[in-house]
């Protein structure tokens, strides 16, 4: 949202200086209702809905916005693609649930919850260092990611991770951190357990991961 301008020949015949001043005062900063607004839905196959804070749904559709706070889910054989505004993209597969938990234009920095499902992401310029950061959650580790190409998956007692380009990835679990800074590299993380030693994923395990983000014509 561009800055809020406010003329003095359309308020000085009508208001005096301390309800001008009043006026001012209750006026949002510039961007905070900006913030509110994380990214744009730019592609849809299948069926999705949004679900806001306060418990209300709406279905998504090609177009729709995406709102900070709000759980995004998607449903059987469904891909959802996600513009930020600040140029990251991310993909989520079917039986999909997360929520944009934080979103900070002013450094461009994003921190998602992923309850379930499958993930691609590309965060940023790939040859960028001063990109912005993404932090993903899941119920049992994390990881961090920037300029990067990325893929991920949540599924029952297992979160899985791939460096596909670029960049670094930090995956967490059980206190213990790895580094995947060679593309094609990957951990596994079970509950209470640290991440597997990284290593390069298979061409089976990649294509395999690939469909599970990939729109029908991909």
């Amino acid at each position: 949202m561009g800055e809020i301008m406010i003329h003095d020949r359309w308020l000085r015949p009508r208001i005096g200086i301390p309800l001008l001043v009043l006026l001012l005062l209750s006026l949002p900063a510039p961007g905070a209702l900006a913030q509110d607004v994380a990214g744009t839905v730019v592609r849809l196959h299948g069926a999705a809905m949004a679900l806001s804070p306060e418990g209300q749904a709406r279905a998504l559709n090609t177009g729709s916005e995406v709102l900070v706070g709000e759980q995004i889910t998607t449903d059987r054989d469904t891909r959802l693609r996600l513009r930020l505004i600040d140029g990251a993209v991310i993909t989520l597969g079917d039986h999909s649930t997360f929520t944009l938990a934080g979103y900070e234009p002013a450094s461009r920095g994003v921190v998602l919850d992923l309850l379930q499902g499958v993930f691609l992401g590309v965060t940023g310029l790939l040859d960028d260092d001063t990109s912005a950061p993404m932090t993903i959650n899941t119920p049992i580790g994390s990881f961090g990611v920037r300029g990067t190409t990325f893929w991920g998956r949540q599924g029952p007692g297992r979160m899985e991770v791939a460096l596909l380009e670029g960049g670094v990835v930090h995956v967490e679990g059980a206190g213990v951190q790895v580094e995947l800074d060679q593309p094609l590299l990957g951990t596994d993380v079970r509950p209470g357990e640290a991440p597997t030693p990284p290593m390069r994923w298979s061409d089976q395990r990649l294509e395999a991961s690939r469909l599970t983000v990939a729109f029908p014509d991909e």
